[in-house]
């Protein structure tokens, strides 16, 4: 090569990649592998060499880069076979470009990590082509097109998916525990109500924690509702927010005690003091109702 040799191309590539290097070349002195090893390639070819073996070297070199020790990998319904450079869909070839075939095989050989449009276009494209177009959307678009279908026309009737939202909370300093029901123990009858109440800001947030904190939870236990847990939203679809659970032996029972909350002379002070009312720190309250599995803990 003009200017660098591989030596030097390989040391400086090894400076800022880890990318997976065989060098194929006609230097076959043993100094030479020795060489080419130590200076960071991952394999060493010497020419003139059997194309199947070179071919079968890459396979190899591509599983050891993603920890793979078989020529298949399994993600759900679909099976890439790196040997074979083909796609199984519940076992059925699917007919996939090149190009498209191999976004299926880099993606499936990064799962779990975070792959990047550069990386794709690196991967898919050389300099020859006009890397600012949309070739990576269509050939996107078309893997999820064919192998995706069943789920892009999923009918009502049977959903391709079902939908979970997730949340991190931090205990209220003044329910710093899980408080297990008392009917856990048997599993007897009871209901939980899950209340999640949004502000317009963090400051008005923290004001109804403190609200909580400072006095709040304590009237609901004289009235007789009954705390699981209280959290602040760290994490979550609702922010900011706080969550926090109740339970009842049953709904009677919840109108009860919500009525006698209500009525709670002391919760008619605190919730008109000025910076407590509800229109100057809560924006939203929700609720959910919800009976325990078999097997849950409260």
């Amino acid at each position: 090569m003009p200017k660098l040799d591989g030596w030097e191309i390989l040391a400086r590539l090894r400076k800022i990649k880890k990318t997976p290097v065989l060098m194929l070349t006609a230097r076959d002195q043993s100094r030479d592998r020795v060489r080419g090893l130590d200076t960071g390639a991952d394999d060493y070819v010497v020419k003139p060499f059997d194309l199947p073996e070179l071919f079968a070297r890459l396979r190899a070199l591509i599983r050891r880069s993603a920890n793979k020790s078989s020529n298949i990998i399994g993600i759900g319904d679909v099976k890439i076979d790196t040997a074979a450079r083909n796609v199984l869909l519940k076992d059925k070839v699917m007919e996939l470009t090149a190009r498209e075939y191999a976004l299926v095989e880099f993606m499936a050989l990064h799962r779990g990590e975070v792959v990047t449009r550069t990386q794709l276009y690196e991967h898919l494209f050389d300099e020859n082509d006009d890397t600012f177009s949309n070739l990576l959307d269509v050939h996107v678009s078309n893997v999820r097109k064919k192998l995706g279908a069943e789920f892009i026309n999923a009918p009502a009737t049977d959903p391709a998916y079902v939908r979970t939202e997730s949340f991190l909370l931090a205990a209220f300093s003044g329910l710093p525990k899980i408080e297990v029901p008392a009917a856990a123990v048997g599993n007897k009858p009871r209901i939980f109500e899950l209340r999640t109440y949004e502000s317009h800001s963090k400051k008005a947030n923290k004001k109804k924690i403190e609200m909580f904190n400072t006095g709040e939870i304590d009237i609901f236990r004289r009235t007789g509702l009954q705390p699981v847990f209280f959290g602040e939203t760290l994490a979550g679809s609702k922010m900011p927010s706080l969550t926090y659970m109740l339970t009842f032996e049953n709904m009677a029972e919840r109108e009860k005690h919500w009525a006698a909350f209500i009525a709670d002379p002391e919760w008619k002070k605190m919730s008109t003091t000025p910076g407590f009312t509800d229109v100057e720190i809560v924006s939203n309250i929700s609720n959910i109702f919800l009976r325990p599995a078999s097997y849950s803990q409260i």
